[in-house]
């Protein structure tokens, strides 16, 4: 049946003309004939769905569960692209690379049920920048506890990263600082052309159903929208600004500003970060232990050596500011250690 789903695919990428052919399913396996005939049918229906109603980008990507593996289609230069997945870690890498165009994820029906995949190709409904959350029930009652971000931006691209979470105000307010600033760079850069994006970040926050957490069982995620007051963003908070550039040898490096005090690599050598992590930790009140949040990154000096063909998306702003949050945060527990 794969087979031959792709042979049809390859004879007819999407924008043809011609008729789609009429599939005929019959399965003769005794007590699952039936339903096994209705699933290959269902399928087949939402693969011409996806892919040739209109309704959807020729780009999309169709994710569909098949055993012990998870395969992606993906139609790139009219072909029909299968990719194959064993591990689910690498399948969200896969979903995290680059896309040419926009390319929303459209989860098969009976795909990942109780994973938040399932619950977001389901949520999102036309390009934008959504914005989901999972705080992690393990940890829910410890005094820093964890979250799940999971981020899909302009293109379709998801971005995911794991963080401390205390509250919902200091969770989410430094992240959607960054994310208006770096999408400001992105349309002053021109890799973003609907400055509609700039106001309409949606957010969410992916709940487990009650009757799933008291059995402890897993199951379909409930989508829940987050609003964020105004107010947030007057609140003072300290500015934490790097600026990409190329050295000689085109190793990537960050000039670091604290409020208007900076932080360069030509000053400080290997040890930028610990003077970075110095500054902050001196300007808290005594005691005051939580991690350090960069608000705005500025790529536009080495933009064309970090990514030519696709353009720069939100999600390499991102997976950028978790690094170099990642050497900054270490700086500063090895100070308080």
């Amino acid at each position: 049946m794969g087979q031959q789903c792709l042979h049809y695919l390859r004879l007819l990428p999407p924008g043809r003309r011609p008729a789609l052919p009429e599939l005929t399913i019959r399965c003769f396996s005794l007590g699952q004939g039936t339903n096994i005939a209705q699933r290959l049918t269902d399928l087949w229906r939402d693969l011409i769905h996806c892919f040739y109603s209109g309704l959807r980008p020729s780009g999309s990507r169709y994710l569909l569960e098949t055993g012990d593996e998870f395969l992606l289609l993906q139609f790139l230069q009219q072909q029909p692209q299968v990719y194959r997945y064993k591990d689910y870690d690498r399948l969200l890498e896969k979903l995290s690379q680059p896309q040419a165009d926009y390319s929303p994820l459209v989860v098969d029906r009976y795909a990942l049920r109780d994973k938040p995949l399932a619950a977001i190709s389901q949520t999102i409904k036309v390009p934008g920048i959504y914005l989901f959350y999972q705080v992690d029930v393990e940890t829910a009652h410890d005094s820093r506890h964890w979250a799940r971000i999971m981020l899909v931006d302009e293109k379709g691209s998801l971005f995911t990263a794991r963080a401390h979470y205390y509250n919902q105000q200091t969770f989410l307010r430094p992240l959607l600082i960054f994310i208006r600033n770096a999408l400001q760079h992105q349309q002053w850069s021109g890799d973003l052309h609907s400055a509609l994006m700039l106001d309409n970040i949606q957010v969410y926050e992916l709940e487990p159903a009650r009757h799933y957490l008291s059995s402890g069982r897993s199951g379909p995620l409930l989508v829940q929208a987050r609003q964020f007051p105004a107010q947030w963003m007057r609140i003072p908070l300290m500015n934490i600004k790097a600026i990409a550039d190329m050295n000689a040898d085109g190793q990537l490096l960050f000039s670091l500003y604290c409020d208007e005090q900076e932080f360069s690599p030509l000053a400080y050598g290997d040890e930028l970060m610990p003077a970075v992590a110095r500054y902050i930790l001196g300007h808290r009140r005594t005691g005051e232990h939580y991690p350090g949040y960069i608000t705005d990154l500025d790529l536009s000096l080495c933009r064309e050596t970090i990514v030519q063909q696709t353009g720069l998306q939100l999600s390499h702003y991102l997976q950028i500011k978790t690094d170099l949050e990642m050497q900054l945060n270490q700086a500063m527990r090895q100070l308080l250690a």
